[in-house]
């Protein structure tokens, strides 16, 4: 049997012969003339029913039995039913077809059976010939005697239609038919013939026939074998199958392509039933994304896995996809299996799967696109703050540094017991504390440029002291414990000390209810061995800095994360997630390391390993006397468009001994330079100036005076001044405020080519 599309269903109920359609659970979805007579039942009693439920007498096992073997084998299967009550005797062929159901065919053979053999022939011939001008299929009747010798019975003239073959003359048309199967699957066929013939038993083949125009055929072919006198009998039909072959064949590869893009797909995609609301299939990048494995969602309920951080929002997205039939790049949220939030963009569609109404999923996973989206706006405020502190750094500079200026010039011409001493020093400590918040204004904004050289940490964490128990309240003990040997380290003393400070901010907001902070320096020596426990260490000699609390401490996922950079555990308004990777920075840039250990509930120690460029201790030798070297008698060119600045610094150098001459912007600096040419020994002038910047007044000055030396100086921060082409390496440079002391040491290193002594 061919399996019979939907509008041959009038020629099948047309037909002599019963049929019956089933579905995939074997009821009754089609029931020609013939059928309902000879079951006694009419189209009501049997739509929708199982063919047993409709006739029950023991019906049930072999039908049953018959009809899972066609499905499964996806051939056709013969099967006889006897019926007791009328004593009838039927056979039955079921054949699979594509949409999973079956077509049945019943013959009530009772009358077959009782018939002599030339009767049951002549039956069989009349129905043959009913049949042959129904179906669609090449309707044959074959005999086979006990001595070998074939005979045709019947042949269907429409095997020329369909495979091409005359039929005439009939005695040879089979043979010339099992000629025109193709080579690979002939001797089957005949194998199969002979068995049937030999057993008794019904006959199938499936194969490749080919045509004599050259087109290969796809056929399906079912016979009953019946003895008849001293020859077998063969009555079948050999059905052209190329249609649903092909069919089948586009299906698998249409199957195959989409489970292809389903478990490669990067996107995250589901299938889910609407009305049991539960998950049918779920894909690898599912599995990856969400952290959930294949086998705890599939065939779960939606409540049961809650992947939607807010199930409202799955309400309303499915809600959307029944009004619009889709949905398309909805944002939402999503719970991964070990409670963490990410993002997703979904979109989705209905499709049906087996008469149930689904829903397939796709969702990117958005959440690293978010936060680099979050970071870069992070990135742009502070790079924003970064050019305001700048701004800021330069007048509040330039203020400085006449207010420091003027109040160390006056402290060191007043005695000790002078009634105006006390608030002269007061105003310069202000000063330096205010010099000191500028510093630190610009170390926020990452505006500082390294300037290595060797100092001891314990001279760090001797002046940072008092700073700290300030910054960590009354409610948390701080311990020092120094080691007076500890060596020197070769790095930015100002980027070290903002390591401490990010620790022990750290180590205070973990400790909201007080407790205690360690920090102590000793000196350690590193071997292959203890080396090779972390990855960024190497053997060799160092200075071990240790910053511990008793904190709330760190699971090993946070512990693992915490240098990550806009990494944060604290609420967004109050941590930025620089803190940590700004401090493994600074200490991998120092040729250092840093190791973590922390358990929740009991609290975190951070151990930084800086490497030691001497084995003696460091003593802090405190402010020695200002040498006479500091003296000179050499003519400097001052330019600086801020006129309490420039009055500041001719004060000061003339107070040693220098020949001043001022000048507010690069113009008038180049007229003065020409009167003066023979005279200038030093060229020091401020960076930003009014049409003409300090680089190219400094570069046409040596045009005039090759020899000339030149001191640059600024309030701006260093990236600004770098930015502008200053700060090569045989580049002198002043940052502003800057003290009497420190301008004098610093012209006279530049007028001498060498370093004076503190």
């Amino acid at each position: 049997m061919e399996t019979v599309p939907e509008e041959s269903l009038v020629t099948l109920d047309n037909l002599p012969e019963a049929y019956i359609r089933l579905d995939s659970q074997f009821r009754c979805t089609f029931v020609n003339q013939a059928a309902q007579l000879l079951l006694n039942k009419t189209e009501v009693q049997l739509l929708g029913k199982k063919l047993w439920d409709a006739y029950p007498e023991n019906a049930a096992p072999p039908l049953e039995e018959g009809f899972r073997r066609a499905m499964a084998e996806r051939s056709p299967s013969g099967f006889d039913l006897y019926e007791r009550s009328r004593r009838r005797r039927y056979s039955i062929t079921a054949m699979a077809e594509p949409n999973d159901g079956l077509l049945v065919r019943l013959l009530d053979t009772t009358e077959w059976e009782r018939a002599g053999p030339w009767q049951q022939q002549a039956k069989s011939e009349s129905r043959l010939h009913g049949i042959a001008r129904n179906l669609p299929g090449f309707v044959y009747q074959t005999h086979v005697r006990d001595n070998g010798e074939w005979g045709v019975g019947f042949a269907d003239k429409r095997a020329l239609d369909i495979f091409g073959i005359d039929p005439e003359p009939l005695e040879t048309v089979f043979k010339r038919f099992a000629a025109c199967i193709a080579p690979e699957d002939q001797e089957r066929f005949i194998t199969s013939i002979r068995e049937s013939t030999r057993s008794g038993e019904d006959w199938e083949f499936e194969g490749r026939f080919l045509t004599p125009t050259g087109e290969t055929k796809y056929i399906q072919g079912v016979s009953r074998a019946r003895r008849l006198g001293n020859e077998t009998v063969h009555d079948g039909i050999i059905l052209d199958v190329t249609p649903h072959k092909r069919a089948e064949r586009a299906l698998r590869e249409s199957e195959e392509k989409f489970s292809k893009s389903f478990h490669s797909n990067p996107a995250a995609i589901v299938i889910a039933d609407i009305t049991s609301q539960s998950y049918i299939e779920v894909n690898e990048a599912f599995e990856r994304i969400t952290g959930y494995r294949r086998d705890e969602i599939v065939g779960r309920s939606w409540l049961q896995v809650c992947l939607w951080a807010e199930s409202h929002e799955w309400d309303r997205a499915l809600q959307h996809l029944r009004n619009e039939g889709c949905i398309r790049n909805l944002e939402f949220q999503f719970r991964k299996n070990r409670g963490e939030l990410g993002a997703g963009l979904l979109s989705a569609d209905f499709i049906e799967i087996g008469g149930h109404q689904c829903a397939i999923t796709a969702t990117i996973d958005i959440t690293a696109r978010l936060q680099l989206e979050m970071q870069l706006r992070q990135a742009q405020k502070l790079e924003g703050l970064g050019r305001l502190a700048g701004g800021v750094a330069h007048d509040f500079n330039n203020l400085l540094t006449v207010i420091n200026g003027y109040s160390d010039f006056v402290l060191k011409r007043l005695s000790t017991d002078d009634a105006l001493y006390l608030p002269a020093q007061e105003i310069n400590k202000a000063g330096e504390r205010a010099a000191s918040l500028t510093k630190q204004l610009l170390a926020f904004s990452r505006k500082q440029i390294i300037e290595p050289r060797p100092f001891g940490l314990n001279m760090i964490v001797n002046d940072t002291e008092r700073m700290l128990q300030r910054l960590i309240g009354e409610d948390i003990e701080l311990a020092i414990s120094l080691d007076p040997l500890s060596g020197q380290i070769m790095a930015d003393p100002a980027q070290i000390q903002q390591v401490i400070m990010n620790l022990v901010v750290n180590a205070r907001d973990a400790m909201t209810d007080g407790g205690k902070l360690e920090i102590t320096t000793k000196n350690v020596d590193i071997d292959e061995k203890a080396a090779g426990l972390h990855p960024d260490a190497a053997p060799g000699c160092y200075v071990l800095l240790t910053v511990a609390d008793t904190g709330i401490g760190m699971n090993e996922e946070t512990k693992q994360r915490i240098f990550d950079p806009f990494f944060t555990t604290k609420r967004q308004d109050t941590g930025t997630g620089l803190g940590l990777a700004m401090v493994y920075g600074i200490v991998r840039q120092s040729g250092g390391w840093i190791e973590v250990s922390s358990k929740l509930g009991q609290g975190a120690s951070f151990r930084i390993y800086l490497p030691r460029i001497d084995a003696g201790p460091v003593r802090d030798r405190g402010r020695l006397p200002i040498p006479m070297t500091l003296y000179g008698g050499e003519t400097v060119l001052v330019v600086e468009d801020q006129a309490e600045v420039r009055r500041l610094i001719r004060t000061i150098l003339e107070s040693y001994g220098y020949h001043v001459v001022e000048a507010e912007n690069g113009t008038e600096a180049l007229r003065l330079a020409a009167e003066h040419l023979s005279e200038l020994d030093l060229l020091l002038t401020d960076v930003i100036l009014p049409g003409m910047n300090g680089k190219t007044l400094s570069g046409q000055m040596r045009v005039l005076l090759p020899k000339l030396k030149v001191l640059l100086m600024s309030g701006y921060p260093a990236d600004v001044i770098s930015r502008r082409g200053v700060l090569e390496q045989d580049v002198a440079y002043l940052p502003k405020p800057f003290s009497p002391e420190c301008l004098a040491i610093k012209v006279r290193e530049v007028l001498t080519g060498r370093s004076t002594p503190p």
